[in-house]
């Protein structure tokens, strides 16, 4: 392919335009000062007050519940990072004590050293909480600006050695993959955390502009599969990635959508065939799902910036979260995100209640409620 990039054109146009600074030149952010990890905002306080007392009044309705926390695309230096007092009010309040981070940590706009600075800076703020992280789509890779023709990729290894080593010892997961899962066997839960980002492959458009695509190996969708059938009877299943993986939604990734293929067909106990690909060549998917035992009750994810609800025909719910950070783009939410304000951040409590068979997303931040009956009795 010829070589069309032309800096120049592409500046000149975005200006004209009246497109972002981030388009076509760096965008130089620094972190947010550590200081502002140590107390809550006085704007936040009874907001997180209120939300904690709504969390213990829905856990108390039931014993055995299965809740945890959410938060997703920190980009954190576009974060005022508020959310790290708050996810600490939540764990000392609610006796919610599982923490799951969707993603995207670092700013869109990063090269190969401050990949691993913004990296560095979120594991150091959210220590405490030991989240167990989901690989989002600029984990590990990124570019100075929209336009550019050049850009950073981190390996799978290093990643690993980033980002999942430091919880490879509470999880069930191979040695230098980014995908795992987990047991809750007190409330019969399976957590199920996927790498919808798993095969970085990096490409310039026809403008010359440099990117990356992102696929999925085989080796991961034999692994899920395999994992969904081996789930003990009358389990339940939560299923956590960072693309939507469901074709409804409105951020879905067509590439992942192969996971959501997958569970429709394991909670319907049918048999599946598909091709999907792996950034090289296709390769077919074969299933059978007709001697499963559990269901996937709710799959969670970011990446959209923005909050979307689908309940699919098995009846699975599927959460698409709202970022973490203040970006004046907003994906397209509408809900504004004001600095100084309680819509600086966004964090969900997830409470699954398999006795009224309700789940409950508590919105902390920017956003509302959501609360569905999603299963079959």
């Amino acid at each position: 392919m010829p070589n069309l990039y032309d800096y120049k054109a592409l500046k000149d146009g975005a200006i004209a335009k009246g497109l972002p600074r981030y388009m076509y030149e760096p965008i130089d952010e620094p972190l947010y000062p550590e200081s502002a990890w140590e107390r809550l905002p006085d704007y936040y306080t009874a907001h997180v007050a209120e939300r904690n007392a709504t969390v213990q009044k829905l856990l108390s309705e039931q014993d055995g519940c299965e809740a945890f926390v959410f938060f997703s695309d920190a980009h954190v230096r576009q974060n005022r990072m508020s959310s790290v007092p708050i996810l600490r009010s939540i764990l000392q309040n609610t006796g919610v004590k599982t923490v799951f981070y969707g993603g995207d940590t670092v700013s869109a706009w990063a090269d190969d050293g401050s990949l691993v600075e913004d990296i560095n800076y979120f594991a150091h703020a959210f220590s405490f909480a030991k989240p167990y992280m989901v690989r989002g789509n600029h984990d590990m890779y990124g570019k100075l600006f929209e336009y550019a023709n050049t850009g950073a990729v981190k390996s799978n290894r290093e990643l690993y050695e980033l980002i999942f080593r430091v919880g490879a010892e509470r999880v069930v997961g191979e040695e230098g993959k980014t995908y795992y899962y987990f047991d809750h066997p007190d409330t019969a839960t399976r957590y199920i955390i996927i790498d919808t980002n798993e095969i970085l492959t990096p490409y310039h458009d026809e403008k010359g502009v440099w990117n990356c695509d992102v696929s999925i190996s085989s080796t991961e969708i034999e692994w899920f599969l395999s994992l969904l059938n081996r789930t003990p009877a009358n389990w339940g299943v939560v299923v956590l990635g960072h693309t939507p993986f469901y074709r409804e939604l409105r951020w879905a990734f067509p590439k992942a959508c192969i996971f959501g293929d997958l569970i429709e067909a394991y909670n319907q106990r049918k048999c599946f065939s598909a091709m999907s690909w792996d950034g090289a060549d296709s390769f077919p998917v074969k299933a059978d799902f007709t001697a499963a035992q559990g269901e996937v009750l709710l799959t969670v994810c970011g990446h959209g910036h923005i909050d979307d609800t689908y309940i699919s025909p098995s009846g699975c719910v599927n959460f698409e979260i709202h970022c973490d950070a203040v970006l004046t783009d907003n994906g397209g939410s509408p809900f504004a995100r004001v600095p100084g304000t309680v819509s600086e951040n966004v964090l969900d409590v997830m409470i699954i209640n398999r006795h009224s068979g309700k789940i409950h997303a508590v919105r902390y931040g920017a956003g509302v409620d959501r609360e569905v009956k999603p299963w079959r009795a």
